[in-house]
């Protein structure tokens, strides 16, 4: 139930949207993950649907430069937020995609690595991937980037845990619990 427990934990930290605001974090894997997608929780405060932080439609998309980089597009990508992500003395640069879950109190931004200056392509499974190994794991997160309208906002970034509800990752020691 212990490891069980461990594997399914995600990591997460608050922090405010400023630029060069910086949050620490830790969290302890029995064994080590292949990859940890990231994402940042916004908080309603019953403000309803939030256009600032987009929406997921995609715009019509090039069937090749889908089949060939798997690029996704967006004509809404909400307000840029861009941050930087150091796990275990490895650094990913990542851009929040707009709106990708949402509940009553929550919108859920994923983040992935951008193509472009334009801030509408991204990557739909990120370019750059942080990895956790067995034991502690450090890291730390920086804005670099954020749109006037999210300025200042305190939101949570979560890390997947290798185990969920949803998914769980292959051919690992984590299969068995």
């Amino acid at each position: 139930m212990a490891l069980f427990a461990l594997a399914t934990t995600p990591t997460g930290t608050e922090l405010a949207l400023r630029r060069r605001e910086t949050a620490r974090f830790q969290v302890f894997r029995p064994f080590a993950t292949p990859s940890v997608d990231y994402d940042l929780r916004f908080d309603t405060d019953g403000r309803g649907n939030r256009p600032e932080l987009g929406e997921w439609v995609a715009n019509a998309k090039d069937n090749e430069e889908w089949e060939k980089y798997r690029i996704v597009r967006f004509d809404r990508p909400g307000e840029p937020v861009h941050v930087t992500i150091t796990l275990n003395g490895q650094t990913c640069r990542y851009e929040a995609l707009p709106v990708s879950s949402r509940n009553a109190s929550y919108r859920w931004r994923d983040l992935s690595t951008g193509r472009g200056g334009e801030g509408k392509a991204f990557d739909f499974v990120p370019a750059c991937r942080l990895y956790e190994r067995a034991g502690w794991n450090e890291g730390s997160v920086a804005v670099e980037k954020v749109g006037a309208p999210l300025e200042g906002e305190r939101v949570r970034l979560s890390g997947s845990a290798p185990l969920s509800f949803k998914w769980h990752v292959p051919g690992l020691p984590y299969n068995w619990l």
